[in-house]
């Protein structure tokens, strides 16, 4: 009767809150590896995590509408799923110049290994620095800018968002995915994970920020976008 659904949905609520709190944990003891995984089980537990995104990642990347005149760079590029999705497009859809930034070494092994055996060539340069400074591109030359479940790493992050800006065309679009709601808050590595705080910070750095959640098979993620002034 009601009284047995009532106690099903509580049942999965319980299951649900309980996976969360697991979740938040793991992240919590693996912090340090999930914004640069260097080796070992912790390490090698950090990308396998990581590589759960890509679904959203995939979508994310459908939803920016790149094309042939863009220059796009990816912060946090991982093993490389973004790539493998640009490169199931049409070729008027594939961006001039793609930069992918990633400052783990065993990320950066692993997309080298990936990129060549993408089933269409595409343009793509790998960085290994902290993004923090980008040389390698010019005031003004980034048209799209995007980043997976990174921004909760990026601190300060008034620094990161001013480099940002630097390289990003006026009315060009930055794009962070996040889910909030599984990281945890008590770390110092997951240094960003009030989603008021990212957006008034992006608004304070110069760009017009929307918000909206995008739902993906098995679940969703937050989508900040910012378009600089």
């Amino acid at each position: 009767g009601q009284s047995t659904r009532s106690m099903q949905r509580a049942h999965v609520i319980i299951l649900m809150f309980n996976k969360l709190k697991v979740i938040k944990w793991i992240l919590g003891n693996l912090s340090d590896q999930m914004r640069a995984p260097t080796g070992g089980v912790s390490g090698w537990l950090a990308m396998q995590i990581m590589k759960t995104n890509a679904s959203s990642t995939r979508e994310a990347i459908r939803r920016l509408e790149l094309n042939q005149n863009d220059t796009f760079v990816e912060l946090g590029t991982g093993h490389g799923e973004s790539l493998r999705r640009i490169a199931e497009m049409d070729s008027v859809s594939i961006p001039k110049r793609i930069v992918c930034v990633e400052i783990s070494t065993q990320f950066r092994n692993e997309l080298q290994k990936n990129i060549a055996e993408l089933p269409t060539k595409i343009p793509v340069e790998i960085h290994g620095e902290d993004c923090i400074k980008m040389p390698y591109l010019s005031d003004g030359a980034v048209t799209k800018l995007f980043g997976m479940n990174l921004i909760y790493f990026l601190n300060p992050l008034p620094e990161y968002l001013k480099e940002i800006k630097r390289v990003m065309k006026q009315n060009g679009s930055v794009v962070f995915g996040c889910k909030l709601g599984v990281i945890p808050s008590n770390t110092e590595d997951f240094a960003n994970v009030d989603q008021k705080d990212i957006t008034d910070a992006m608004e304070d750095a110069g760009f017009d920020v929307t918000t909206e959640k995008v739902e993906i098979y098995g679940g969703n993620y937050l989508e900040i976008k910012g378009t600089k002034r």
